[in-house]
C-alpha cells in the first residue's frame, strides 16, 4: 500500500483520458490496471503517512496555492516491466512549488519514493501499461490523433491511498478556502 497526492484534472479532462484508455486497449496497452483509478497527475508518492497529523498543513498549503494550469506537452514511455505510456506535463513554477511544499511536508513522516522527489519527478498522466512494445507505434498514433486538452486547469488535489482498490482519503481546493 502507498499514498499519492494527485492533481484533480476536472471531469471533462478525466472523461477524455478514460476514452483514450479504452481506445488503447485495442493496441495491447492495458488500461485495466487503471480502471479503479481516476485520470490524474501524481505530485507525491510515498509510504502511508499519518493523515491526521498533516491535515491542517495540507489545508494551509492548498489555501496558499492559487489555481494554475498544467500543459500536457509530450508523450513518453517509462521503461521496465511493465512499460508505462504517459502524457508528460511541462514543469512550471506553480507546479514545482506545490510539489516542493508537499514533498517537504510528507517527507517528515513517510518515505517519499525516489521517483517522486524534487528535481527527479516526471509529472505525468498514465495512459496505460504494456509488457511488449509490439503495439506501441500504433498506440502512439492513437494518442496523437486523440482530442486531448493541452492546457488543463488545476483547482485542487486529492490524497489517495492505493491498496487493492484506490481510495480518496481527502480532497483540497486550491486558493481561498483550502478545503473541498
Amino acid at each position: 500500500m502507498h499514498c499519492v497526492i494527485q492533481l484533480n484534472l476536472g471531469r471533462e479532462v478525466e472523461d477524455q483520458i478514460r476514452s483514450l484508455w479504452h481506445a488503447l486497449a485495442d493496441y495491447e496497452i492495458n488500461p485495466e490496471r487503471l480502471s479503479e483509478t481516476t485520470p490524474h497527475v501524481t505530485v507525491t508518492s510515498s509510504t502511508p503517512f499519518p493523515l491526521n497529523r498533516v491535515t491542517k498543513d495540507l489545508a494551509r498549503i492548498a489555501k496558499q496555492s492559487e489555481p494554475f494550469e498544467i500543459a500536457f506537452s509530450h508523450l513518453g514511455v517509462f521503461q521496465g516491466k511493465p512499460m508505462v505510456l504517459f502524457l508528460g506535463v511541462t514543469h512550471t513554477a506553480a507546479l514545482t512549488s506545490l510539489h516542493r511544499r508537499l514533498y517537504d511536508l510528507i517527507s517528515r513522516s513517510a518515505e517519499v519514493f525516489d521517483f517522486a522527489r524534487p528535481d527527479v519527478s516526471v509529472f505525468h498522466c498514465t495512459l496505460g501499461y504494456f509488457m511488449q512494445a509490439t503495439g506501441l507505434s500504433s498506440a502512439v498514433e492513437v494518442v496523437l490523433d486523440a482530442s486531448l486538452p493541452r492546457e488543463v486547469p488545476v483547482r485542487g488535489f486529492d490524497v489517495v491511498e492505493y491498496g487493492e482498490t484506490p481510495r480518496v482519503l481527502t480532497s483540497y481546493a486550491l486558493g481561498e478556502s483550502g478545503a473541498d
